[in-house]
């Protein structure tokens, strides 16, 4: 069984802290002993809880396309994650704008609640809104390559692309690392040699929960979507759904779903509690099968 994880995932059931005086989110289970600190630009919320100014920061892209992104808070050049919302995000004359809008250098500042995960990087969960308050260059961002390459290094040719599906849960919105099974693989080595990897795996019915074989997702709000993030560009993704008392004898048996393909994003509407899923993803490299539960 393959496992990947990605740098900034939060893994199945994450670990919030509400703290007063700051609003964080990501992966590190003691920020202060790594003498990171809270940003100098949080705020604490006031008594109603309403929407104060948690965080600004500059924004930054990396990957192998510069598609996938993470803010800096300048003074004390610490790294910090905060989903950028679908809505709510507005340039500096308050013009509603899209994520395709930002350009790595651009100051985001972020208002919401406070709420934090520990990690490392931060993440801040509470965040609702976002306004470009100046529009920098990429030479801005250039000077922060170094702490870019704490948490990510380009991929190795010779690994599979991972999964990880973001959904809305009570508390906030959770990003999960999900296992892959079996894959065929193709790559160019150092020496310009092309290797085929083949690996087999038990069906997703197979799967043990117990050893997290079997991640489990929980879909606790009326929002059911999910939204599937690859590491690369898929060429096709199949999404195949059982009930959860299903067994290997009813593989064949399984639910086609639909998902919409996006670049490295697909989305499965209204996920169905009490089910586990198969994710069947192509590229011209090969495929690999991933797996998942619902409840």
């Amino acid at each position: 069984m393959q496992k990947r994880w990605i740098c900034i995932a939060a893994v199945c059931v994450m670990s919030l802290a509400v703290c007063a005086g700051c609003g964080k989110k990501e992966k590190d289970a003691d920020v202060q002993n790594k003498g990171m600190g809270t940003p100098a630009t949080a705020k604490a919320m006031n008594g109603d809880g309403q929407d104060e100014l948690v965080v600004t920061g500059m924004y930054l892209t990396y990957g192998e396309d510069e598609d996938s992104y993470i803010f800096v808070e300048e003074e004390n050049k610490q790294l910090f994650y905060a989903p950028i919302p679908d809505e709510n995000l507005f340039d500096e004359n308050g013009e509603e704008i899209s994520q395709e809008d930002l350009s790595a250098g651009d100051v985001i500042a972020m208002y919401g609640s406070d709420m934090v995960a520990e990690s490392y990087p931060l993440q801040y969960l509470g965040v609702t809104r976002m306004e470009r308050t100046k529009a920098k260059t990429a030479q801005d961002a250039e000077k922060y390559q170094d702490l870019i390459a704490q948490i990510y290094s380009a991929p190795d040719a010779s690994e599979i692309p991972y999964l990880s599906i973001e959904n809305k849960q009570e508390m906030a919105n959770a990003t999960t690392a999900i296992n892959s099974g079996g894959f065929e693989w193709s790559y160019v080595d150092e020496n310009g040699e092309t290797q085929n990897v083949v690996a087999d795996a038990t069906h997703v019915l197979e799967w043990k929960r117990e050893d997290s074989e079997l991640v489990t997702l929980n879909c606790n709000t009326d929002d059911k979507d999910l939204l599937f993030v690859f590491s690369k560009k898929p060429q096709s993704v199949n999404v195949t759904r059982w009930d959860d008392t299903a067994t290997i004898a009813d593989a064949d048996k399984g639910e086609k779903i639909e998902v919409e393909l996006d670049g490295k994003k697909a989305t499965l509407k209204d996920a169905v509690s009490g089910s586990i899923y198969q994710v069947d993803a192509r590229w011209k490299n090969g495929r690999v099968t991933y797996g998942f539960a619902v409840r």
